[in-house]
């Protein structure tokens, strides 16, 4: 797998709450390539894939579950590929001097936002110890919408709406010479629902 487009990947829905045939990769673009040493470098602390998603609603709030994956970047004896890893398994990569850096993650997160307004909507902790991530998240259906968007639903219409998500994670990278901590996010996701 030499390549990944991020945004197919979202293209399910149950019930109610139905994906649009509208998703965007937001932020940084919506391709990431592992062809060449400098794919390994410029992904040298991953990429995540949302593998999967569904939507719910339920009597006013909508039930989201996202399953994302941690890929690296790696050189093998047929080239280069995304291998799929855990957020929490320890990893290194190598810098330009060639020196050897291993890296620890703390703690990770989704994040999401109102589009538009980045209203914080829900931060969710990631947990999982397995190489796919499952986040389930609740969100109130007039937290989702704008109120004009809110007048049309309580009338009986069928709303779109949309909102963002974003991977944080709180790493630390350690060799002879350095130990440092800080927060890396990743690109972000708009999902589009429909409401009714």
């Amino acid at each position: 797998m030499k390549s990944l487009i991020l945004t197919s990947v979202l293209c399910s829905g149950v019930c109610h709450a139905t994906p649009v045939n509208k998703v965007v990769k937001v932020m940084d673009g919506n391709l990431s390539t592992c062809s060449s040493k400098q794919d390994v470098f410029r992904n040298k602390l991953q990429s995540y894939r949302v593998k999967s998603y569904k939507a719910k609603q339920q009597s006013g709030s909508v039930e989201l579950t996202i399953n994302i994956q941690m890929l690296e970047c790696k050189e093998t004896d047929k080239g280069f590929a995304f291998k799929e890893k855990n957020i929490f398994d320890l990893f290194s990569y190598r810098t330009f001097r060639n020196e050897e850096v291993s890296v620890i993650t703390k703690s990770a997160n989704l994040h999401f936002y109102k589009d538009g307004s980045y209203k914080s909507l829900s931060k969710v902790a990631i947990k999982d110890y397995s190489k796919e991530s499952s986040i389930t998240v609740n969100f109130d259906i007039q937290d989702l919408l704008t109120k004009e968007e809110l007048r049309k639903y309580l009338d009986g219409q069928a709303v779109t709406t949309s909102f963002d998500f974003n991977l944080n994670r709180k790493v630390e990278i350690s060799n002879d010479e350095i130990s440092d901590e800080y927060n890396q996010s990743y690109g972000g996701f708009r999902i589009f629902l429909e409401v009714k």
